[in-house]
């Protein structure tokens, strides 16, 4: 249904003030008795915590409790911490450990009302009001995995890519749904357009002359099969991009004639999200 259109430049300016960078010296300092140390990383990653913990229990309260006995967990072990570059790796199993050991084996995990979490004040953490559809949605229907991943990203604000990480998940696990966005966080990156339709597409392309377009054969009007045609018919209109599908439609007349038409690879929508993840890495100019 949408095209997604790329340019892979090599000196595209990075994000600041939106990534989650933990300084692994704090837990140094932690176990040697630096307080203030803890104060830090308290305030660092209280938000991105509380998120991971009410995915866990889907409560306000539990999820505070659990918070408080991990950062006492984490004073009294940070002289064990061996630094690997993941620290909210580490943090996170240790309040997953505390809530299964402690909490679940008590049967003390009630599940609060959603209805009500739009306007629960003890939601400090959860200030915007898109956020708190966000999270009365997940915690009302999504899996445990489902949680984590959409907590981390509306309410502590991670990147998808240090949500990837932290939780120990292929990238594509996390995004399979932001197709755009996980695309448009890889390094050296920029994602310049997005189409619903044919027309759209093509204006598109010739508007942006991307180096690199993603094209989805369903499209609400017209087809990405069209696009192909154009594109392969006038190639300097369009500024010669390179063109792959990434489709659900996958059968192998389909894939013969995209062949036809100037794709470079054809991606399977249902299985194959890694591989063009690593096609479009591996695109981008040395």
């Amino acid at each position: 249904m949408i095209l997604f259109t790329f340019v892979l430049q090599e000196n595209i300016p990075k994000e600041e003030g939106d990534s989650l960078a933990v300084d692994e010296s704090l837990f140094q300092r932690i176990g040697a008795g630096d307080t203030a140390a803890l104060d830090d990383l308290y305030h660092l990653t209280e938000r991105a915590l509380y998120a991971f913990c009410v995915s866990l229990t889907r409560d306000h309260e539990l999820s505070k409790e659990i918070m408080q006995e991990t950062y006492l967990k984490i004073l009294s072990a940070a002289h064990l911490y061996k630094p690997m570059g993941k620290p909210l790796a580490w943090m996170f199993t240790i309040a997953k450990n505390i809530y299964y050991t402690e909490y679940k084996k008590r049967n003390r995990v009630q599940l609060e009302d959603t209805s009500l979490l739009g306007n629960d004040k003890r939601f400090s953490y959860v200030t915007d009001l898109e956020d708190r559809m966000v999270l009365e949605h997940v915690l009302a229907h999504l899996t445990e995995e489902e949680r984590e991943i959409i907590l981390l990203y509306a309410v502590s604000g991670m990147k998808h890519k240090e949500i990837s990480e932290s939780l120990g998940m292929k990238l594509s696990t996390v995004l399979s749904s932001r197709d755009t966005e996980m695309l448009a966080e890889l390094d050296r990156v920029s994602v310049v357009a997005e189409a619903e339709d044919e027309q759209g597409a093509l204006a598109a392309l010739e508007a942006q002359r991307p180096d690199l377009a993603i094209i989805d054969l369903e499209l609400r009007t017209g087809s990405g099969l069209g696009v192909l045609r154009q594109v392969q018919a006038e190639p300097e209109r369009f500024g010669r991009p390179r063109a792959v599908v990434f489709s659900n439609y996958g059968h192998a007349p389909v894939r013969a004639r995209c062949e036809q038409l100037g794709v470079e690879r054809f991606f399977d929508k249902s299985f194959q999200l890694d591989e063009l993840i690593d096609f479009v890495q591996a695109a981008i100019p040395g």
